[in-house]
């Protein structure tokens, strides 16, 4: 022990005789440890920063999160267990990050008429379809004509719907609000036709906005070789009035 102590004092002495080099020594250890912090500092924020830009730099479309449900049933029942579903799942899945969500569906095809008339038997006769986008008032803007009404529920009888449509397909299509048209279900041609009534043409706020998914088919279709009428309406419309007519309608689901 007491040899412990006199080295200990032989050391305490010559660091004394040496106090400007051990002084040069300590601050030398303290920046050494200050630039090696510095270094972890400055990589992990030029690191956020470029990610910060990569993100910055793509479109709001890439980051969205989209659920597909094909031609499924229509009717109340089966919808809020579809859609209830995809909530579960979503939140399960992604909760932490999703932001907002936003429900869509559009009908099966019908082949489109004038009132009263037949379905004509050529290839590349019209069509049309129902479609809804949840919050739609809130992104898109009235050019002309007005918002529709509930619809018509005659007992027994097929519903009269008020609808909407794009301005790009009234444009294409020469459709002014006014216009009334029959909606023949291609799967039951022996039903009477839905009757619509376009009673307003809208168009999008902002398209590029994160809301539409990069998508312009909603406001006209331009990818086929018949005409293609697709007219907006509600999710209650579709769920409560055409399949309480059409049960066996289906409808494909996007949130």
């Amino acid at each position: 022990m007491a040899a412990f102590t006199t080295v200990l004092r032989m050391v305490w002495q010559r660091s004394l005789g040496q106090w400007r080099l051990m002084l040069t020594v300590a601050l030398g250890v303290v920046t050494a440890a200050a630039l090696a912090a510095a270094v972890v500092i400055y990589t992990e924020a030029v690191r956020d920063l470029g990610l910060a830009h990569a993100l910055r730099s793509r479109p709001l479309t890439d980051f969205t999160i989209t659920v597909h449900s094909s031609n499924l049933p229509a009717r109340r029942r089966e919808f809020e267990l579809r859609r209830d579903l995809t909530a579960r799942l979503l939140q399960r899945a992604a909760g932490w990050l999703i932001r907002e969500t936003v429900r869509t569906g559009q009908s099966a095809t019908f082949f489109l008429t004038a009132p009263g008339q037949p379905v004509p038997e050529d290839p590349n006769r019209p069509r049309s379809l129902f479609q809804y986008v949840e919050r739609l008032s809130e992104h898109t803007r009235l050019v002309e004509g007005r918002a529709p009404r509930p619809p018509a529920r005659p007992a027994g009888g097929p519903p009269e719907i008020e609808v909407l449509i794009g301005r790009a397909a009234a444009e294409r299509l020469g459709v002014r609000p006014g216009e009334r048209f029959d909606l023949h279900p291609y799967w039951r041609p022996e039903v009477a036709p839905v009757r619509v009534t376009v009673v307003g043409v809208i168009e999008p706020n902002n398209p590029a906005e994160a809301y539409w998914q990069g998508r312009t088919d909603r406001f006209a279709v331009t990818t086929t070789s018949w005409p293609t009428y697709p007219f907006f309406t509600d999710e209650q419309t579709v769920v409560d009035v055409l399949a309480a007519y059409l049960p066996d309608v289906t409808v494909s689901y996007e949130t």
